[in-house]
């Protein structure tokens, strides 16, 4: 906590009915993909889970700003897709990592936004269709059965077995897929939780995608 009290003085840890949280005010000086640089603040709430470093925090903010932001229903900020905070956090696990590379850049976007009416760079959709633009990014295919595929792999196998084909579904052999270390990193990295919870994302989907086929063959 040292270090995130040097560089953003105005939070601090505090103890909440027995869960850790770091509060206070977030003032950034940023600047990305050649962008203008921003000075900003917001007022945040980070609650730190349990079992953390296995499993990340979750940030709020305590008074909610207008305007264009990816928000849970439930006030939580949507600061990307649950793989690719997983990827980035386990990159380095501290708690200034998870506020540099996940925190900072979502309120730049918001930021430049307001500013601008624009958007600084590509954002992810919500829910299921964003889901599937995070799997594409990292495996190169958007087929619902193919990332079910891959989940499920992720979820199910504790050791890779690289003469096994690769879930993917190019056909080759785990050693000779050029995407088996993204599958790695998945179940190194992210916890069976957030798998089980993309898988039935996923499930929904596909079953929605064998509904109309067979509507459609009717």
């Amino acid at each position: 906590m040292n270090d995130v009290n040097k560089k953003y003085p105005l939070l601090e840890l505090v103890c909440i009915d027995g869960d850790y949280k770091i509060s206070g005010t977030l003032r950034y000086i940023a600047s990305y993909d050649n962008h203008e640089t921003i000075d900003d603040s917001f007022n945040i709430q980070i609650h730190i889970p349990d079992d953390y470093p296995d499993n990340i925090p979750r940030v709020y903010e305590t008074e909610k700003t207008n305007g264009y932001h990816h928000r849970f229903t439930n006030g939580m900020l949507c600061l990307s897709s649950p793989l690719e905070q997983y990827y980035e956090f386990c990159k380095c696990k501290n708690l200034l990592n998870f506020i540099d590379k996940l925190i900072i850049p979502y309120f730049y976007f918001f930021s430049f936004y307001i500013k601008h009416n624009q958007k600084p760079y590509d954002d992810l959709d919500h829910g299921e269709k964003g889901l599937r633009e995070t799997y594409k990014n990292r495996f190169g295919t958007s087929s619902v059965q193919s990332l079910y595929n891959i989940i499920k792999y992720c979820i199910k196998v504790k050791k890779v077995d690289y003469n096994k084909k690769c879930p993917c579904g190019s056909g080759r052999k785990v050693i000779k897929c050029f995407d088996h270390k993204n599958i790695l990193s998945m179940i190194i990295q992210i916890p069976n939780s957030v798998l089980l919870a993309e898988l039935k994302a996923i499930d929904s989907s596909r079953n929605q995608c064998n509904d109309v086929l067979k509507t459609k063959k009717t």
